[in-house]
C-alpha cells in the first residue's frame, strides 16, 4: 500500500517539475496578491493593504517608498 502511494506521488511530483516550464511563475503572480500591485512611483512589488475606497477598491501602500495610493 505504502509502495503505492510513494509511486503515485513521486510521479505527481515529476509531472509538477517537468509539466510546466512557467509552473513557478503562474504560481506566484496568482497566489502572491501583493505581486499583482505595482507602486505607479517606483514599480515595486512590495506592496500591503491599506484599507479599501469608497466603493470597496482596495487601496494599497509602497513598503520601499511610502506612495499610498
Amino acid at each position: 500500500m505504502i509502495a503505492v502511494f510513494i509511486k503515485i506521488f513521486s510521479g505527481i511530483i515529476k509531472f509538477w517539475l517537468d509539466g510546466d516550464e512557467d509552473l513557478e511563475h503562474n504560481l506566484l503572480t496568482k497566489d502572491s496578491p501583493s505581486s499583482i500591485f505595482r507602486c505607479p512611483k517606483c514599480g515595486s512589488c512590495h506592496t500591503i493593504k491599506n484599507g479599501s475606497t469608497h466603493n470597496g477598491k482596495p487601496k494599497r501602500k509602497c513598503k520601499d517608498c511610502g506612495l499610498g495610493n
